[in-house]
């Protein structure tokens, strides 16, 4: 009996939807876990977490990454002012995230596994475009004084 090769988990069409929306699932749920305490702190379950960063420790500056965490607690809130002064990057990324989790989720439930497909190229190209512009651009802004963090920061 010759039995058809079976595809190896990662390339079943179905695996990077279930991927994206247990992504999107985890990031909503990490972000609601965790709440904001005043604006240099977040809380998880009650127990205050003071906001280390070593290159913050080290340098005196924020690094690119500072406040993208408090981004996504004010953002799944509603206070999206409040995200974006914390950190642009972060809420764009935590927008896109959910955004792939429901594209997941459409093309589970619609049967279309090659629903909104992105070449490897476009993946890059924007990746490289998210970090260059909205990371690195924003930490440039944030380093020279015209985007700074909330206060008392």
């Amino acid at each position: 009996m010759n039995q058809a090769p079976t595809q190896p988990l990662l390339h079943r069409p179905q695996t990077l939807s279930w991927i994206y929306m247990a992504s999107a699932l985890v990031c909503l749920a990490g972000a609601l876990v965790v709440a904001p305490s005043g604006h240099e702190h977040t809380a998880v379950l009650g127990v205050e977490i003071p906001g280390v960063c070593t290159f913050l420790q080290l340098t005196g500056l924020p690094c690119p990454g500072c406040g993208m965490t408090r981004s996504w607690v004010w953002l799944v809130r509603g206070e999206v002012a409040t995200a974006l002064q914390y950190n642009v990057a972060g809420s764009s990324l935590f927008l896109w995230i959910q955004a792939m989790g429901l594209l997941g989720a459409a093309r589970l439930l619609l049967k279309k596994p090659g629903l909104l497909r992105m070449s490897s190229r476009a993946f890059v190209i924007g990746s490289f475009l998210w970090a260059g512009v909205l990371m690195f651009g924003f930490w440039g802004l944030r380093l020279a004084g015209w985007y700074p963090m909330p206060a008392p920061f």
